[in-house]
């Protein structure tokens, strides 16, 4: 079997795996609460090389990799390259005088990018955009009812299958990204009296199914400032859109009968129709480089959450704007080195600073991060393992919420081969 049908039969069986096993989206061992809130914790679907980078992604524009976060770069692409990337991340969880710690590893994007031609690029691919995972309990003294214990609980999310193209002309480079979002919720909420056995318990849970269509433009521009000094402008704008769904809502009583949990549905609606409103969302950057020598780049993304509508109401846990600063640079000491190895090693380093979108009481959650990674080449000059490593922390302990710091972990593949070439060797 030649090499090409390998790399083929791989991919065919990675993309089956990925559709069976949704992405391993929601882990039991991990808990985020703050996943609670509008549409979950949101998933960057950038490839581990970007991660490493400090998430830099407007102004990337490279001929062996899939930079999936602006469609104008799939002009730029020399190779027909496979990649797939998943993720180790652990998680602390500070909340008073308590804290916790949760981990778990799901696979995170596959993407197949194709040149077609000198001018025009292709992508296509899947990967997670929101995670819901959480669980939760508080004991609440109320009024006229005693101590009680109040639990909260979540599962599901957003998946997107994505089709881009891009195309380039004399340094100018626009595409557009048209992607499927599909996914399940749920959210539950439950109360139990410890003190008064007369009260009824009750338990809250809402199930809502998403579906629709939306795109995404992007823009760069690349000059040549010296014989080998190049600057990349580049900018992305994702219209407000909406997604179509269908939501079920219960509402039960419960109570101890005769040693056995009796349950009475108090109300309940099924196969409500309505949409998500999405915010409108975009990013601009720059980045330097030197041939293949380093890179330095900076990033500013921002979206319009005061956009954003569940069911066509007005959701008061988000911020009307969030947004991101990102920089970063790589270096590789020599690309052409024949005999010392770790000079053909990319080494990368990064940072960010942002707003995240959900708001708490009142209270705007800030997040930081560092980030450092590295790409090894193997076997043929375009192919590398990728591995990056990002340390951050999100939130507050202030009026009673949580703070967290985190560690990820990523591992990607990057593979090159060609396609509508003729070969003259098998």
């Amino acid at each position: 079997m030649s090499h090409y049908f390998k790399k083929q039969t791989l991919c065919i069986g990675i993309v089956s795996l990925l559709s069976m096993q949704s992405f391993a989206q929601y882990s039991a061992s991990e808990n985020e609460p703050y996943s609670r809130y509008g549409l979950g914790e949101l998933i960057s679907g950038l490839n581990v090389k970007q991660k490493g980078i400090g998430h830099l992604s407007s102004a990337i524009n490279e001929p062996f990799t899939i930079n999936s976060e602006n469609p104008a770069s799939f002009a730029g692409l020399k190779l027909t390259t496979y990649e797939l990337g998943g993720e180790f991340r652990t998680r602390g969880i500070k909340s008073g005088t308590e804290s916790y710690r949760t981990g778990s590893a799901t696979l995170s994007y596959f993407n197949v990018g194709i040149p077609l031609g000198k001018y025009l690029g292709m992508n296509l691919g899947m990967k997670p955009v929101t995670r819901v995972y959480y669980k939760l309990a508080d004991s609440v003294d109320i009024p006229d009812i005693g101590n009680t214990l109040q639990g909260y609980s979540g599962e599901g999310g957003l998946n997107a299958l994505h089709l881009g193209f891009g195309g380039t002309y004399k340094g100018f480079s626009i595409g557009f990204d048209l992607s499927y979002g599909f996914g399940n919720f749920r959210n539950s909420s439950t109360m139990e009296t410890l003190v008064d056995t007369n009260v009824l318990n009750s338990e809250f849970t809402r199930y809502i199914q998403l579906r629709g269509l939306n795109y995404k433009l992007g823009a760069q521009y690349k000059t040549d400032l010296s014989k080998k000094l190049s600057l990349t402008l580049g900018a992305t704008l994702t219209p407000s859109q909406k997604l179509v769904g269908l939501r079920d809502e219960y509402i039960m009583s419960t109570r101890l009968y005769k040693g056995s949990i009796a349950r009475d549905t108090a109300f309940f609606t099924e196969n409500e129709n309505g949409s998500v409103t999405l915010p409108m969302a975009y990013s601009f950057g720059v980045t330097l480089s030197n041939t293949d020598k380093w890179l330095a780049g900076i990033d500013f993304s921002a979206s319009q959450w005061s956009q954003f509508r569940g069911f066509g109401d007005l959701q008061d846990s988000v911020v009307d704007l969030s947004w991101r600063m990102n920089v970063g640079m790589q270096v590789t000491p020599d690309p052409e080195s024949i005999y010392k190895y770790f000079n053909r090693v990319t080494y990368r380093f990064g940072a960010f600073y942002g707003k995240d979108y959900v708001r708490v009481r009142q209270t705007d959650l800030k997040y930081m991060g560092f980030t450092a990674g590295v790409s090894l080449p193997f076997k043929r000059y375009t192919d590398r393992v990728h591995l990056s490593f990002e340390y951050g922390t999100r939130g507050t302990k202030t009026k009673g919420l949580t703070a967290e710091n985190y560690f990820r972990m990523g591992l990607g593949f990057s593979l090159n081969d060609k396609w509508f070439i003729k070969r003259r060797f098998d």
